[in-house]
């Protein structure tokens, strides 16, 4: 009834807006929106799927409340309930309510499927120029230069902080005067729209609708993913998924898919006509699982990115070992299931944790990052003690060896460098580049900051 309403009183009629008007109107009423209250159902948990027998698309693949647990998909993994993680949310908007500039939480792919009503009009950009959108909106929104931070330039910045929030919109032609490139689709009841890892998106809806949407994660994913957790600790913000645990379980996953369900991994050899290699699923035997087809084409590279994020992980936590090792620290095993957030960063590791100061008031679980960085801070006089100071291990051993096996599946040397820990593939993000962005020229166009 509001949503009608508003409709009506701003235009005479509750018909549905055409596209360009409605874009139009949108950026007037954002420069000056005084007097116009404006709400959004979003983030609400639950589905809008039917699970009727004589629904298709409620029984497909294409149900948002399935598909971020299908196989293929990395979340399968993730055993917590995530609502709008790995469960979908609705969002029922109104004339103009909006969905500000964001990224998936840790850089997850995402879709949305709008059920009914009016249309959404989608803003875009890719990843490699996600750096560029948060310069320009610390530039146009905030008024200052970037500010250099620990996970590249702009770590720390206002920007970013409030990206992350989802309480900035700014117009695309901000983005576009500063080299970023935009993107547009208007998004129609029974449309599918795909958002791809650490790609900023924004946009609003042109009237009365309900759209659900949920995240889901390829091996592709796995960088970004990793990626994010860097940035997150620079801005000890929780993270709502464990990375490690995820690369961890895909390449167990990874091995039986070799090995074929054995032991052993055998070498991924496959002829040109796999269905795998044809990429379509539906075409497989009845009775035969595509996990257990061999790996080609799309699928061998996926692999190939796994085995990649498996070996420099691998190298970063054995020489968190080593390291904690030689410092005298206790080593201790984590008990099954058992896992920790670091008090600092709020991360949440998988193979390895330490506890500061054990036995004492003091106690407190961090990361191996922060540990390293409490160790180095402390006073070596007062505590020069290293017995008190224990270090939790899950699996290291047996991610070594995982991880030689499955380079071997795949040919041999991957091209990861021992010791090299995680530099080469998150440097291989642009989240990661410590180089200093060049300032945009920026348009003064409408720029707001509000809830979307």
């Amino acid at each position: 009834e509001q949503a009608l309403a508003l409709q009506q009183r701003l235009y005479g009629s509750s018909v549905q807006l055409g596209d360009a008007f409605a874009e139009a109107e949108f950026w007037r009423w954002s420069r000056d929106a005084k007097g116009l209250t404006l709400q959004y159902g979003d983030n609400v948990e639950g589905s809008a799927f039917s699970h009727h027998p004589a629904d298709r698309l409620g029984r497909s693949a294409w149900n948002l409340a399935r598909l971020p647990r299908l196989p293929g998909s990395l979340l399968a993994h993730v055993r917590e309930a995530l609502p709008g993680g790995n469960e979908p949310m609705l969002y029922l908007g109104m004339v103009f309510s909006q969905f500000a500039w964001h990224v998936e939480d840790h850089y997850l792919y995402s879709t949305s499927f709008l059920h009914a009503g009016a249309p959404k009009t989608w803003y875009g950009a890719p990843a490699c120029d996600a750096a560029k959108i948060e310069a320009a909106v610390q530039a146009h929104v905030f008024g200052a230069e970037p500010a250099a931070g620990g996970d590249g330039p702009l770590a720390s910045s206002a920007a970013v902080r409030s990206l992350m929030g989802k309480t900035t919109m700014v117009s695309p032609k901000v983005l576009l005067d500063a080299g970023v490139k935009v993107c547009r689709v208007v998004h129609r009841p029974g449309e599918y729209v795909v958002t791809f890892p650490r790609a900023y998106h924004g946009g609003f809806n042109h009237g009365l609708n309900l759209a659900e949407a949920v995240n889901f994660a390829l091996d592709s994913w796995l960088p970004f993913g990793l990626a994010a957790e860097r940035r997150y600790r620079a801005l000890s913000s929780p993270c709502t998924l464990s990375t490690e645990q995820v690369v961890w379980a895909e390449a167990q996953a990874l091995a039986r898919r070799l090995g074929g369900g054995r032991g052993t991994v055998a070498p991924a050899t496959a002829p040109a006509t796999s269905p795998v290699a044809a990429g379509d699923p539906t075409s497989l035997p009845e009775g035969t699982c595509q996990t257990d087809l061999p790996l080609v084409g799309p699928a061998r590279a996926a692999a190939m990115g796994t085995a990649r994020a498996l070996e420099e992980l691998g190298a970063r936590v054995s020489e968190d070992a080593v390291w904690a090792a030689k410092q005298g620290w206790t080593a201790a095993e984590f008990l099954p299931n058992f896992r920790m957030s670091c008090v600092q960063c709020q991360c949440q590791p998988h193979f390895m944790m330490c506890m500061t100061e054990a036995g004492s008031k003091d106690l407190a679980a961090l990361c191996m990052a922060c540990g390293r960085e409490a160790w180095a801070a402390r006073d070596p006089r007062a505590r020069d003690n290293p017995a008190l100071w224990v270090f939790y291990q899950r699996g290291v051993s047996e991610l070594a060896r995982l991880s030689a096996q499955i380079s071997r599946a795949l040919g041999g040397n991957l091209g990861v460098a021992a010791g090299d820990g995680l530099s080469g593939l998150e440097h291989s993000v642009a989240d990661c580049q410590r180089t200093r962005p060049a300032l945009p020229r920026w348009a003064p166009d409408a720029g707001q900051r509000g809830n979307g």
